[in-house]
Order: C-alpha cells, then sequence, then structure tokens
C-alpha cells in the first residue's frame, strides 16, 4: 500500500492523526452517445457535464495526435480516479490529482513535490474551498476548459494564488477587475465570500465613486451588513444627495424585513439625516413609516428636525449636535 506525506507547502493545514478517511468527492456518469456527467458523490451536484462529438476527428478522449492524446489519457484517469498520486483533500471529501498536471502549472509545486520520494502519495489540504471550486480548477489544469462566473472567480484568485497556478490566476484576476456599473456590486460580493482584501479595497471604491450608477444592481441587497454600514459610513461616497443613502438602506432591510429589521438602527444611523431638509424629511424620509416603527429608529429623524428647527431660530444649542460632515457631491 502506498505511504502518504503532507506537503507543507503555505496554504497546507497539518494532518489530523487518526482522522477518518474522506469520500471521494468524483462520480462519472456515461450517458451514451457521448454525454460525460461528473457529480459530487456525496450530494449528488454535477460539478461538469462534457460532450464528446463522435464525427469530430478529435474529441477529449481519443484523438490521433500524441500530445492530445496524453492529456485525455491523462484526464480519463482523473475522472476516473485511477493511477494518481496526489490528493486534494477539501471540506466534503477528497479528489486525486497527478503530480505531472498540477507541476506543469505550478512552478512552486513542481518544486515542492520534488522534496518527497516518488513512492509516496501527497496530500495537499484544501479546506476551505468546496469541491465545486477545486472540480473547475482541476478541470482547466487537465483540459484547459474554464468558465468564469461571480460565484467561483474570487475562489479561483485565491486558490490558484496559494498554489501557484499563474495562468488560472491571471485569468481569475483580469475577470475579477473587468466590472462595470452593473457588476461592481457582485463583484464585491465575491471578493467578501473569497476574503479578498486587496480586490475588495478596489471595488469598494468604485462603487463609493459611482454610488447611483452601481447600487441599482440586483446583488445589492445580497451585500452583507458589515460590508453595507462600511460604504454607507463612507465620508467620500459621491452623492446627488443624501436621499440615496436613506433609500439603499430600505431597499436592503426590505428585501427580507422580517430578519433584518433589527439591524435598521445600525443601518439608520449612516444616513446624515441633517444634510436633508425638513421638507424632505417630511415628505420624502418619514413616509416610509414602517422603518421608523422602533423608537430608537424613530430618535434618529426626531434628531435631525431638532437640528434643522433649532438652526432656523439661530439658537446656540446647535452646537451641542456633532459636527456636520458633508459628503462629496456627485454632479446631476
Amino acid at each position: 500500500m502506498q505511504s502518504t506525506e503532507d506537503l507543507n507547502h503555505e496554504t497546507s493545514k497539518p494532518a489530523t492523526q487518526g482522522k477518518e478517511k474522506k469520500a471521494g468527492v468524483l462520480e462519472v456518469e456515461y450517458d451514451p452517445p457521448g454525454d460525460i456527467i461528473i457529480r459530487h458523490m456525496n450530494t449528488d451536484e454535477i460539478l461538469s457535464s462534457l460532450t464528446c462529438k463522435p464525427e469530430s476527428g478529435a474529441t477529449w478522449r481519443e484523438t490521433s495526435d500524441k500530445p492530445h492524446k496524453i492529456q485525455n489519457y491523462l484526464t480519463n484517469c482523473w475522472l476516473q480516479q485511477n493511477s494518481c498520486d496526489v490528493v486534494l483533500a477539501m471540506g466534503d471529501g477528497e479528489m486525486q490529482v497527478h503530480k505531472a498536471v498540477f507541476a506543469a502549472h505550478s512552478l512552486g509545486l513542481a518544486k515542492d513535490f520534488l522534496k518527497f520520494s516518488p513512492k509516496k502519495q501527497l496530500v495537499i489540504h484544501l479546506a476551505d474551498y468546496a469541491p465545486c471550486h477545486i472540480f473547475d480548477l482541476t478541470e482547466f489544469l487537465y483540459t484547459g476548459a474554464l468558465e468564469l462566473t461571480p460565484k467561483n472567480a474570487g475562489w479561483l484568485y485565491k486558490c490558484s494564488d496559494e498554489l501557484g497556478i499563474v495562468s488560472l490566476f491571471q485569468k481569475s484576476r483580469d475577470f475579477l477587475r473587468s466590472y462595470n456599473n452593473m457588476s461592481a456590486v457582485t463583484i464585491l460580493n465575491a471578493c467578501d465570500a473569497a476574503g479578498l482584501l486587496d480586490m475588495r479595497r478596489d471595488v469598494m471604491s468604485y462603487i463609493s465613486n459611482h454610488f447611483h450608477e452601481t447600487t441599482p444592481s440586483a446583488d445589492f441587497v445580497n451585500v452583507s451588513l458589515g460590508t453595507l454600514i462600511e460604504l454607507l459610513s463612507m465620508d467620500g461616497l459621491i452623492l446627488r444627495s443624501e436621499m440615496a443613502v436613506f433609500c439603499a438602506v430600505v431597499r436592503w432591510v426590505d428585501q427580507t424585513r422580517d430578519q433584518r429589521m433589527v439591524h435598521a438602527h445600525d443601518l439608520l444611523k449612516c444616513v446624515r439625516f441633517r444634510l436633508l431638509d425638513p421638507e424632505l424629511l417630511a415628505r420624502g424620509v418619514e413616509r416610509i413609516t414602517w422603518i421608523f416603527e422602533d423608537s430608537k429608529c424613530q430618535a434618529l429623524l426626531g434628531d435631525a428636525y431638532k437640528f434643522h428647527s433649532l438652526k432656523a431660530c439661530g439658537s446656540r444649542l446647535i452646537d451641542t449636535f456633532p459636527p456636520l460632515i458633508y459628503r462629496q457631491k456627485s454632479p446631476k
């Protein structure tokens, strides 16, 4: 029986002694004449679906071209989990792969592999990643096939960086950087999910500079509470009116009002109500009665009215309020 070694590269975690062996995650199903469906063995989730075209002179399984023939043979071995010498240990199962394929795409891994005896099966720990993302990464290394989406790009960017797979890292990075007004919030959520702090900082800056254009995105209601508070609290937020911040709070809370109303006060504290004139407070803000049902939320609105009242009569009591910090003004 082949022995195993843990590959302790930068992101690997030491193996737990006596830990129960995880089940493999790949199950290959052939559906004649040419469809191959790969499922997650535990959850029955379809990880990929490939189609072979018998009429074509070269398919992913059979070809007369020698380099492709070797590639296709290795791909078949991987999908069948045969003749593999590296184990990718994920949080939900294991996947076996070939050293040669991973080493060909990562100089760092190639050097690490040489530190161990060829007879030992190596284990790379990737517990932070879902099997579907590791499958996408591995399929790219074996076949070159890659479909980047906001759901997988952040994870592939992070994992390829950790494993030193430069080609996939660059493709994922370019995808994440290609955001626009309609996709910026979606990419922000992807960066948050994968913990990409450097990329996230750039996207947050873009959204703060294009608040009116980016926040109508359907994914805005999926922004995390912490990220939303951070965004709405920014002094550098470029706005036409503070009303846009209030509307953003209302929209986010209203998405799942029963669950999110507990956060209404923390979010409304981000709205600088004193920047809105009394008429707009009365005709625009106060009309959304349900968000002010809580007494703490009512108090925030009451303080704004009190501020404007004292300001109108020239009272020195206005100095008891915290300094009013203006946002940057957006062109109409």
